[in-house]
């Protein structure tokens, strides 16, 4: 059966077709060893322990995303972040502990504060109408992410996010963000990155500003279930091409910031859909992650990623029925464990 690739998929190879060429990204080649094997580590209401430590290390992880939560309702103008209601990893206190128990371990750090805009309305669509209001949710924001790049400074961390699938904030606000990473640099040392959806990343106006060009990669593939893995490999090659395309331009590597699959029918027709009710599939999943790892992990350019997601109380977490995105007690574990214990 031949594959129907999506319209964002014809678009990238009519793209590719009218250059008439694939440019070169003129970077320094991440060395395989040096790949982030990474894990999106989900918020809890508990610290991380060592069995937390060990089932990461055990899956070949050499990196870690955390993620403290700030959160926001529509309409409004200040976030709230760092608050006694939140679960303990969400906080200032909380992350700290959290780093320096990860880091014992050798685990790389990246902190990435998210925001949750309440009713899961999407971080993308978010936008204000009045200059005042717009100015109110800035200082707010600018002072939730320099209060977390503190504690990344503080704790030698590698890796730092400024945001998350801000498309809308990013092209209305533009000298917000110019702003932003001169506040967060005059503060942290490390790295810098920037989490854009896949639609979003081609026009995010300030990658040579920053370290890495952070995307998270739930790109559609397919318009129908149970592709192979050859058709996957297949749609991946358009995608790939362009993404070396935009780290040549800007001269920097392509991170993907978060990455993964649900375990279910169909889950690389719209990987970014969380919430649909589908029937599980665990080869799907399987099949999705193993084409994703063949088409990017070995890409001189490419630095790696982190994938989504991965939880606490690790034994008794996903299986089989399970129809979230963690690999955690599924076939699609097997895939991560070996494409990560490969590539240290």
């Amino acid at each position: 059966m031949l594959l129907r690739v999506n319209s964002m998929v014809r678009f990238l190879i009519l793209l590719i077709f009218i250059t008439g060429c694939t440019l070169k990204a003129d970077t320094e080649h991440i060395n395989q060893a040096t790949k982030v094997n990474g894990l999106s580590y989900a918020a809890a209401n508990v610290l991380i322990d060592s069995v937390d430590i060990v089932d990461m290390l055990d899956v070949g992880a050499n990196w870690v995303a955390l993620m403290p939560y700030g959160f926001i309702r529509e309409g409004e103008k200040e976030l709230i972040y760092n608050s006694e209601r939140q679960w303990v990893s969400e906080t200032i206190e909380g992350i700290a502990k959290d780093i320096q128990l990860a880091q014992k371990s050798k685990l790389k750090i990246m902190l990435k504060p998210h925001v949750w805009i309440r009713h899961g309305a999407y971080t993308g669509d978010f936008e204000l109408t009045e200059e005042s209001d717009w100015k109110q949710f800035e200082s707010s924001y600018q002072n939730y992410i320099v209060a977390f790049a503190k504690v990344a400074e503080q704790h030698n961390v590698e890796l730092f996010c400024i945001g998350t699938e801000w498309r809308k904030f990013i092209k209305s606000r533009p000298a917000f963000w110019h702003q932003l990473i001169k506040e967060v640099r005059s503060v942290y040392n490390g790295k810098l990155t920037y989490a854009a959806n896949w639609d979003e990343y081609p026009e995010t106006p300030f990658w040579k500003e920053i370290d890495f060009i952070g995307v998270n990669g739930y790109f559609p593939l397919t318009e129908t279930p149970k592709p192979t893995l050859e058709e996957l490999e297949l749609a991946w090659l358009p995608i790939i091409n362009h993404l070396e395309e935009v780290s040549a331009s800007n001269k920097k590597p392509i991170l993907f910031t978060e990455f993964g699959y649900r375990s279910i029918e169909g889950t690389t027709i719209r990987p970014w859909e969380s919430y649909t009710k589908v029937e599980p599939s665990m080869s799907e999943q399987s099949v999705a992650l193993a084409a994703l790892y063949n088409s990017t992990w070995e890409q001189p350019w490419f630095a790696g990623g982190f994938l989504w997601k991965w939880f606490n109380n690790h034994m008794i977490t996903g299986g089989v029925d399970h129809t979230g995105y963690t690999p955690q007690n599924k076939p699609a574990q097997v895939i991560v464990k070996n494409q990560y214990e490969q590539s240290k």
